[in-house]
């Protein structure tokens, strides 16, 4: 019904492009209302906001104005308001009635079809009503109110169909929407980006064209089936799009239904999740592997060990656990850089994961130390073959970009049943037996034996004596002297750390690894140090006012970026002694590189006076090239090399070859170890400049040094004499 005909008034619905303010204008004229307005409840619920507005038959602009204590009120309560001559004493407090003249009101609410008020549309009058019938102008206004709310109400679904279709074309989420039988009817842009196809292409396609093979067909018919009965289904779900590729999305299917009840439609909403995947996979991969080998790490590891025990259980069969570590690894790291260590490592992994079943794991538990499991065997001897075959692997030499690389493993091993069912003990197990391996000369694997569990338990009680021992500065130091080969002066003196617990001897060679492995290594080189400075001191006041003491130092006591450094020099300046009185030895792996922060602490050092010497020279990989980078003083040749160098051409060689580089390199030269006077004229033959070793002296107590000084001076002076 286009055109309605009420009291003269005709009602044009489809051509008028402003409706309501054609409606306001043609109600003022009909009932010769000099006020007409149709508003709605302003947004802070106590103002009324005009959509139209007409004054003496013609549109105005819309006006705000306050609700309370006017008729306007009453309406937007559901009210129909008729009042004729008297309007402004029914409602005193209007000031915006007094101020229009106005002494008759009419007004209806707008309700919508669900009973809601709305709106309100009111007339306001100069004058008593018009037409003589309030029954007609009520009629007439109901009706007009019925048509208006129905538009508005038709321009706020409208309005929210766009604001929907607005919502759906820009939503980052795939909408689509399918027929009963599952065939797709529209689709928004964010379902074909995520789903590579046009929306052209998806239109009367079935679904299934969106299937991947990860998902099996009963999966799929669960969707619908859930869908249907439950109301609701969501779930991670594996799509192929368009190029063929497997896309991960999260997808919810909600059936539509007729008012019948029975399924019309069903929308589908799906989002992209390949980069919470990704980052999950992140996660579960940094969790379980390694960063530098991709290899299973400890914590995989310890669950596939788990998993191999429970296996060997069921099936009654063996399983191992070998742990290599690889040998001098730690010297090639420091020598050629960390970089050069990080692809050793790969290397590593790569040769021992070929050397292996599928079924087999290799880890990397961290450093140097790879652990393998390996399973269904008929007997832990079994292990033995696979330990032998990885060490021939190892022995291969390796090829680090211009650098040819040699390198051997120890190997650990411990099996399932025979050494225990628990993966942390076999693990702990293998680990005690590769020290084994190593004790033994390296390259070799070793099975795991009650004693080597006696020895493990030995360490931990020395630990816990050692740290009481710290605690209390209960650590000894003995001094070797260094003898000036040239002309028989002792210069020098290397103290060295003693412990003895409850009377007995503990020999170095069981406590400082300990010390070391535990991280107690710091703590024993500032007791050494602090003891030697008061004897040095002691020494000076009797008159050896030119002597030197060699403080042995952990390359781990060395600062690294961030950290504090040691106060060493503090030290030599509480006991009033320069830094020319101490020489720091350490080990030439020091020599690396990349060991920037070390290097720093070094010119510190050496530039306040004291020296610096590389210990056990000689044994380290390729640390020659370094020394010029290095602010070094002194070489001290490794005992070893001394021992036989008298009867070994190889072993004269090198030590020769030592001495001379020291020489144009302006270094002095240590040889350690020295225990004839064969050894000591050829020392001197070569230009060796100090001796050190059982020839002169055992390592003495501090109370032995000064009359050792003493007797020595009074010898010297009467062989010179």
């Amino acid at each position: 019904m286009d055109d309605i005909k009420l009291s003269g008034i005709n009602w044009n619905l489809t051509e008028d492009s402003n409706f309501l303010a054609t409606t306001a204008t043609r109600l003022a004229q009909s009932l010769s209302a000099d006020h007409v307005l149709i508003g709605e409840l302003g947004t802070d619920g106590h103002t009324c906001s005009t959509l139209a507005y007409v004054v003496s038959g013609e549109p105005v602009d819309n006006i705000v104005y306050d609700l309370k204590d006017t008729p306007c009120a009453d309406v937007y309560c559901g009210e129909v308001c008729l009042i004729n001559g008297d309007v402004q004493q029914q409602y005193p407090k209007d000031a915006l009635l007094v101020d229009l003249g106005v002494t008759s009101y009419t007004g209806v609410p707008l309700i919508d079809s669900e009973g809601k008020v709305v709106g309100i549309l009111s007339a306001l009058f100069a004058n008593s009503l018009p037409l003589g019938s309030e029954e007609n102008i009520r009629a007439l206004f109901m009706m007009a109110a019925e048509l208006i709310a129905s538009h508005l109400e038709h321009i706020k679904k409208r309005q929210q169909l766009l604001l929907a279709d607005t919502i759906i074309e820009t939503i980052g989420e795939g909408i689509a929407l399918c027929d009963r039988n599952r065939h797709i009817i529209l689709t928004n842009p964010a379902f074909s980006r995520i789903t590579g196809y046009s929306a052209d292409e998806l239109i009367g396609k079935h679904t299934s064209i969106l299937r991947s093979d990860y998902h099996s067909e009963e999966f799929y018919e669960d969707i619908w089936h859930t869908s249907a009965r439950e109301g609701r289904w969501s779930g991670e779900v594996w799509g192929v799009n368009k190029k063929g590729d497997l896309f991960p999305a999260w997808q919810t299917n909600n059936p539509i239904k007729s008012s019948q009840g029975s399924i019309e439609y069903y929308a589908i909403l799906i989002s992209d999740i390949s980069e919470r995947k990704a980052a999950e996979q992140k996660i579960r991969f940094q969790a379980n592997y390694d960063p530098v080998t991709q290899l299973p790490n400890r914590h995989l590891l310890l669950s596939r060990l788990n998993d191999a025990i429970q296996m060997s259980k069921r099936h009654l069969k063996h399983c191992a656990v070998l742990f290599l570590d690889l040998d001098m690894f730690k010297t090639i790291n420091d020598s050629l850089g960390h970089q050069a260590g990080d692809q050793l490592l790969q290397l590593v992994a790569k040769r021992l994961t070929e050397g292996l079943r599928e079924s087999d794991t290799v880890a990397r538990l961290g450093g140097d130390e790879f652990t393998i499991i390996v399973n269904d065997m008929e007997s832990a001897q079994d292990a033995e073959v696979i330990a032998d075959k990885l060490l021939q692997q190892l022995a291969q030499p390796f090829q680090l970009d211009h650098h040819p690389v040699t390198i051997t493993g120890s190997i650990g091993i411990a099996a399932y049943p025979q050494d225990g069912d628990n993966p942390d003990k076999l693990l702990s197990y293998a680990d005690q037996a590769m020290y084994n391996a190593k004790n033994r000369g390296k390259n070799c694997f070793s099975f795991f034996t009650a004693t080597m569990q006696q020895q493990a338990e030995r360490r931990l009680v020395l630990k816990h004596q050692l740290e009481e021992a710290i605690a209390a500065k209960d650590i000894g130091v003995a001094y070797q002297p260094i003898i000036n080969i040239e002309n028989g002066q002792i210069e020098k003196f290397e103290a060295l750390a003693r412990w003895q617990h409850q009377g007995k001897f503990i020999s170095p060679v069981e406590f400082i690894p300990v010390a070391e492995e535990f991280g107690m290594i710091p703590r024993i080189g500032e007791i050494i140090l602090e003891k030697s400075c008061e004897l040095l001191r002691q020494l000076q006041r009797a008159g050896f006012t030119n002597l030197q003491f060699a403080i042995n130092r952990s390359a781990k006591e060395f600062p690294r970026s961030g950290e504090a450094e040691p106060n060493w020099l503090d030290v030599l300046e509480d006991h009033q002694l320069p830094a020319s009185a101490i020489c720091f030895e350490v080990t030439e792996s020091i020599l690396a590189p990349d060991n920037l922060d070390q290097k720093r602490y070094f010119n510190k050092l050496k530039n306040a006076g004291a020296q610096i010497a590389i210990d056990d020279f000689g044994t380290g990989y390729s640390s020659l090239s370094y020394l010029r980078k290095f602010p070094v003083d002194i070489l001290k040749i490794d005992r070893s090399f001394i021992a036989e160098f008298t009867n070994r051409e190889d072993d004269l060689t090198l030590v020769s070859t030592i001495i001379a580089m020291a020489r144009s390199l302006n270094l002095k030269v240590v040889a350690e170890g020295v225990e004839d006077q064969e050894q000591l004229n050829k020392l001197m033959e070569l230009g060796c400049n100090y001796a050190q070793g059982f020839y002169f002296s055992k390592p003495i107590e501090a109370e032995q040094v000064l009359p050792y000084l003493q007797k020595w001076a009074e010898q010297l002076n009467v062989a010179v004499g």
